[in-house]
């Protein structure tokens, strides 16, 4: 199941927005070779896979949020699914308290639902910069 996430847009293809830092963004260049980054300023690897390393001026920062309908409300879907549950968080107190979302108001709720409980799934995507 898709989540949120950030991605990369450069020379015309999406790749997922890894980190970044001043004036430059490391996307997940997914095994593509080294010659489809032209401008890289370095190309490497961490626990989140194989990354490139690029100029900020040469990549569209796109914030894709994905929600769903879980027990009657609606959640971002977050994190990584994993044993056919995924992340899913809300910033409500009151929908946290119908879903037993553990958390609080400084750090928001933050649990874990069944992919397959979830329903009217709806992708919005923004242009950050």
């Amino acid at each position: 199941m898709q989540v949120s996430h950030a991605e990369g847009e450069y020379r015309g293809r999406r790749y997922e927005l890894l980190f970044h830092g001043d004036g430059w963004r490391a996307l997940a260049h997914g095994g593509a070779p080294a010659s489809d980054f032209p401008d890289a300023l370095e190309i490497g690897s961490n626990s989140r896979g194989d990354w490139v390393k690029l100029p900020a001026e040469h990549v569209t920062w796109w914030r894709v949020g994905v929600s769903a309908v879980w027990k009657g409300e609606r959640v971002a879907v977050v994190g990584r699914e994993r044993d056919g549950t995924v992340g899913v968080t809300t910033t409500d107190p009151r929908r946290a308290a119908a879903l037993g979302i553990p958390g609080d108001q400084q750090q928001g709720w933050l649990g874990r639902a069944p992919v397959a409980e979830l329903s009217d799934v709806e992708v919005s995507e923004e242009k950050v910069s």
